[in-house]
């Protein structure tokens, strides 16, 4: 049963951005409610302008309203204005399609893209009126299922989440959706995990099942959406998408996406040319990004370039690339760019040497560095971000000094925006176990950068250490840690990827609590330490290839 309208329409006006709220955008999809119909909502915990700019999202609604008898709708994070009124008023967390409340769905689809949300996602369940741990449920709550990067290590919300899809999801979900589709309602949940359990690439906690990373094989044959919802409110990448390769096979040591993801595989330019035709015919975006962990790799890109220059002249349409790898930047490539008005190129050096970009396996030179900013300015972009790391395995003061000078240098060219962020050790990665700098240290490394990038030319950016911190704790913590993350939400922490929103002192006492009653040291230190060879991980698990 929908929610009662006359009362959301009482306190809407009363939020920032109602919008938000309401639905009804350009090609989203409302289908009938029957009883047959398989209902599973799309939770992404997080705000609509960032949900929306989610590429994943888009894909799995069309996907999932592709089928005949499968209903799917959308719901994100409400911001805490918008979460103060439901609870004020006692109206539950809804759909945005057609207003059911989420224990009117059979399931619920979280998006795990990062570990900052695991909070936001026990809200959101809370707010449903689901409870949050799995074994206070019974057969009458929604099946909670999750998928996405941070599922590679599912120890952390496995007391909260009843199965995980591990790997890409598109042939994963049409395999559980036929399943649910033949089971009688309310669903026999012991059941169905017994089953969930022999599909590859899910994993049931209550059954701690190893699984093995699913794949697409041929991208070509995936199914991609060429009818995306255009959202009310412009998104934080308000533009067309298309994802022209997976994977990557350069396989930089700190960078999770490029193992779990591998192989690289690409889509073929006469596919990708029939996407982009009826995704620009069915949105009216005039901005256009390739997307991939890095598409100057893909093996065809100055004549998919030239191609979709053509297309894109003719119906006044920007096209960008995101973060671009230096040794394979073409000319011809930077030219199409800038003709379509990009001013700006991103390039990722990662470390201020050639000892430490060799060590991190990052393989570029300082003289493919210069290479890619003189492209850049022979084609008349008007600046450059680069971005580094800092805290990475082996790095000394020399590292450092490294960025320094490498912005120094690169300024006499373009002007140089250095943006700075802390390194994590992630799981499946050659440097899962490597220990993790502190917000100490990270202070002292961003003040000495600080103090020295800056004047003419050049801007210096950087992250929370505290945040950094966190990520980490929580990207390679075990089932244990569960009981912290619901500590911290119960203490009120929302949103903690938002720095206006971050409370680090909550996360802080509910860590060193937990320390405490473990009988372990009194120091967040034990959550950075390294993690030595024969220690076994939360995630030996899963099998990311």
């Amino acid at each position: 049963m929908q929610i009662n309208l006359e009362k959301l329409d009482s306190f809407l006006p009363l939020v920032k951005k109602p919008a938000r709220y309401t639905g009804g955008e350009l090609n989203s999809i409302v289908k009938q409610w029957d009883e047959q119909s398989l209902k599973i909502v799309f939770a992404f915990p997080d705000i609509y302008e960032i949900a929306m700019a989610n590429v994943a999202l888009q894909i799995i609604y069309g996907l999932l309203n592709d089928q005949e008898n499968v209903i799917c709708e959308r719901v994100f994070s409400p911001w805490i204005d918008m979460e103060e009124q439901l609870r004020k008023n006692e109206v539950p967390l809804y759909s945005l399609e057609t207003k059911h409340p989420l224990t009117d769905f059979d399931a619920i689809a979280i998006s795990l893209g990062y570990e900052l949300s695991y909070t936001n996602i026990l809200n959101m369940l809370d707010l449903a009126g689901i409870p949050l741990e799995r074994k206070n449920r019974t057969i009458n709550d929604p099946l909670i299922f999750a998928g996405g990067h941070a599922a590679f290590n599912p120890r952390p919300l496995e007391d909260f989440v009843d199965f995980f899809i591990i790997g890409e999801v598109e042939e994963v979900i049409l395999e559980l959706t036929k399943l649910l589709s033949k089971k009688k309602k309310p669903f026999n949940k012991e059941e169905i995990f017994l089953e969930l359990a022999k599909i590859e690439g899910i994993y049931v906690p209550s059954l701690k099942n190893k699984v093995k990373r699913r794949i697409i094989k041929n991208l070509n044959n995936a199914f991609y959406p060429l009818r995306p919802i255009v959202p009310f409110i412009a998104p934080v990448h308000d533009r067309a998408n298309i994802e022209i390769m997976r994977g990557c096979a350069r396989r930089c040591y700190f960078c999770q996406a490029g193992y779990v993801s591998f192989p690289k595989r690409e889509r073929s330019i006469d596919v990708l040319l029939k996407q982009v035709e009826a995704i620009i015919a069915s949105t009216g975006y005039e901005e256009l990004s390739l997307l991939s962990l890095s598409s100057c790799d893909y093996s065809h890109i100055e004549e998919l370039m030239e191609r979709l220059d053509d297309f894109c002249g003719k119906h006044r349409i920007s096209i960008s690339l995101p973060s671009s790898r230096m040794d394979s930047l073409k000319q011809g490539v930077i030219d199409i760019i800038q003709k379509h008005k990009a001013n700006t190129i991103t390039l990722a050096p990662e470390a201020g040497t050639q000892r430490l970009r060799d060590y991190i396996n990052k393989n570029i030179t300082e003289e493919d560095i210069f290479k890619a900013i003189e492209v850049a300015k022979k084609s008349k972009i008007k600046s450059a971000k680069l971005y580094f790391m800092i805290g990475l395995p082996s790095e000394t003061q020399e590292d450092i000094q490294g960025i320094i000078d490498l912005a120094f240098k690169l300024r006499t060219f373009l002007p140089i925006t250095v943006s700075i962020s802390n390194f994590i050790p992630k799981p499946h990665t050659p440097f899962q176990r490597t220990r993790q700098i502190g917000p100490e240290e990270i202070a002292q490394k961003q003040a000495f950068l600080k103090n020295k990038i800056r004047g003419r030319n050049l801007k210096l950016r950087w992250h929370n250490a505290n945040l950094s911190l966190l990520e980490g704790i929580l990207s390679r913590g075990g089932q244990d840690l569960g009981i912290i993350i619901k500590k911290a939400w119960e203490a009120g922490c929302r949103f903690d990827a938002w720095e206006e929103t971050f409370q680090w002192q909550i996360w802080e006492k509910v860590l060193l609590d937990f320390l405490s009653e473990m009988n372990l040291e009194n120091k967040l230190d034990y959550f950075l330490r390294e993690r030595l060879e024969g220690e076994q991980l939360p995630w030996d698990i899963i099998d990311a290839g």
